[in-house]
């Protein structure tokens, strides 16, 4: 049952990332990281991503250590730090693979509806300014339920972006980064709820921006849709399954 209950969830993620990956390249050719970098973003540069794999949280707990010791990391069944370059930019932050890439991963996300934390080994830092102390060495932190033994190579410091729906953690190479990206999103995040009340005549907006969030807008509603009609599908899935096993009557032509 397990193995069945889990083919749902690995569907909605393949059918989702494709439907995306083929729907973002075709606004306007305008949402690569060299269009946005060009734009004069608020922050910019290179992050590592906790990347934790689908089904992690369903493997039962005593096999998890087993995967964590002997599983080869080419086979990603365990949570792993993936490069990643964000941009903030007018009211959104972007995430590319690269500084290569010709479009975004997945949906931008708005800034009004995000924060940002600092961790550190002892606690979560809500402040947004400078550090008061060196952090000791890393000692191993949970992050959303997943515990991380050590930081990636020559990273220190690692930061939060949650919205309502999830949280993403990323790895930087000193806690000064950290800060900067946690105050760039806090201070991103007070101009863009300024600008959507309309109270931002002293807020600096570029001309440029003003194009790029009506593209992110585009964007983020079409990637709501594709995310709704996917749960849609497989929400018909599995009632045509369940209705395929009642009483030995088959559901074929029932949703047609």
């Amino acid at each position: 049952m397990a193995v069945r209950q889990s083919k749902p969830q690995a569907y909605k993620f393949v059918t989702y990332e494709r439907e995306m990956n083929d729907f973002i390249p075709s606004i306007d050719g305008d949402l690569s990281f060299a269009s946005l970098e060009k734009a004069s973003p608020s922050q910019q540069g290179k992050v590592l991503k906790l990347h934790v794999p689908l089904f992690y949280n369903l493997i039962p707990s005593f096999l998890l250590g087993i995967l964590v010791r002997y599983c080869p990391s080419s086979l990603n069944v365990t949570p792993s730090w993936k490069e990643r370059n964000l941009v903030i930019l007018g009211n959104y932050i972007y995430r590319f693979y690269n500084e290569l890439s010709k479009s975004i991963k997945g949906s931008p996300t708005s800034l009004d509806g995000i924060d940002a934390q600092i961790f550190t080994n002892q606690q979560t830092t809500t402040t947004g300014g400078t550090t008061a102390s060196p952090s000791p060495p890393f000692q191993g932190a949970d992050f959303g339920g997943v515990f991380v033994k050590e930081l990636p190579p020559f990273c220190n410091a690692v930061f939060s972006i949650k919205s309502i729906d999830k949280t993403r953690y990323y790895a930087v190479e000193t806690e000064d980064e950290a800060v900067t990206w946690v105050n760039s999103i806090r201070q991103g995040r007070q101009e863009c709820i300024k600008r959507k009340m309309g109270h931002a005549e002293h807020v600096p907006y570029p001309k440029s921006w003003e194009h790029y969030d009506r593209v992110g807008d585009q964007a983020a509603k079409q990637h709501k849709r594709i995310k709704e009609s996917v749960a849609r599908h497989e929400t018909r899935d599995t009632e045509m399954s369940i209705a395929s096993l009642g009483d030995g009557v088959s559901a074929r032509g029932y949703y047609s």
